[in-house]
């Protein structure tokens, strides 16, 4: 296979993208670990995440008329609860399950988005697609870990957040013209801030140390650049009929995640965890590999 004839552009976007998305995901782990509550991180989160990507918009070179003017509310009401529905199930996640563990169940979501992209944006089907979504629910199924006899409901809430997440990159492909990659990240996110920062109020306001809320910053910045990498990556690769390839770059963030996760946070692996993330892995390298290149034009 000719990688130089890729169009390269967009999986780098992607592979950026999901990398500091996971970086975000142990930056709100490390806070929930010292102390900031679940409600602090819902509240004050999305609201910096926002205000940053206003400042993003406003530096940017065609300045933040070009992103941030609201033109098609119905898409971005869909978009907006698909960001609510991915955050619930992502925040509520990392404050319940271990972060390798999670990590290595959201890596459900490449092959979800790319079953979504072939359905929703008709590329081509193929028996592949089904051995690779059955390997990977297998490799999920070992991660949660049935054979121990326990099975713990929570451990299906990265699973969601995976398929919500997908959902979301999905729909920016498919309503590619409606915004700029910039722009579908500032509206998924605007119910999350309105929501939370709701909730956030009727608990009292009460403000995280110094800590805490260098941690939210923290997540705030990788959690914005990695969504609009990826809102930016899905977006181009619609117009160039790769989106069900695409998000299989996701891929990344299991590395990231299983270095951070036993470095600095001293988490243990099963064998039976390690052998369901190496097949999610091996079956995502498996269809990224057998891909015809696309030419460049």
């Amino acid at each position: 296979m000719d990688w130089g004839l890729m169009h390269w552009r967009p999986f780098a976007l992607m592979a950026v993208g999901a990398s500091c998305l996971t970086l975000g995901d142990f930056v709100i782990k490390q806070a929930l670990l010292t102390g900031t509550s679940l409600q602090q991180i819902f509240g004050l989160g999305p609201l910096v995440f926002q205000l940053l990507l206003i400042v993003i918009a406003v530096l940017s070179k065609d300045g933040w008329r070009a992103h941030l003017p609201l033109q098609h509310p119905k898409v971005m009401l869909v978009r907006g609860l698909i960001g609510l529905l991915f955050s619930v199930f992502a925040f509520t996640s990392l404050s319940t399950n271990p972060y390798t563990q999670h990590a290595m169940l959201m890596q459900t979501g490449p092959v979800i988005a790319s079953v979504l992209s072939l359905l929703i944006l008709g590329e081509v089907f193929s028996k592949r697609i089904i051995l690779v979504a059955s390997f990977s629910l297998l490799g999920a199924g070992l991660i949660i870990g049935p054979g121990s006899g326990v099975l713990s409901p929570w451990l299906l809430l990265p699973v969601f957040a995976a398929a919500a997440n997908a959902a979301g990159i999905v729909m920016v492909a498919r309503f590619r013209d409606c915004a700029t990659g910039l722009g579908f990240t500032f509206w998924s996110s605007w119910l999350v801030t309105s929501l939370g920062v709701v909730w956030w109020l009727v608990g009292g306001a009460l403000l995280p140390s110094w800590q805490g809320m260098a941690w939210i910053a923290s997540m705030a910045v990788f959690m914005a650049i990695g969504l609009v990498c990826m809102s930016t990556a899905m977006a181009w690769a619609g117009r160039l009929g790769i989106a069900s390839k695409v998000p299989l770059m996701m891929y990344v963030q299991t590395p990231v995640a299983l270095f951070f996760g036993v470095l600095f946070l001293q988490e243990s692996l099963s064998g039976l965890a390690v052998l369901g993330a190496c097949l999610i892995l091996l079956s995502g390298a498996w269809m990224i590999l057998s891909q015809r290149p696309v030419v460049e034009s």
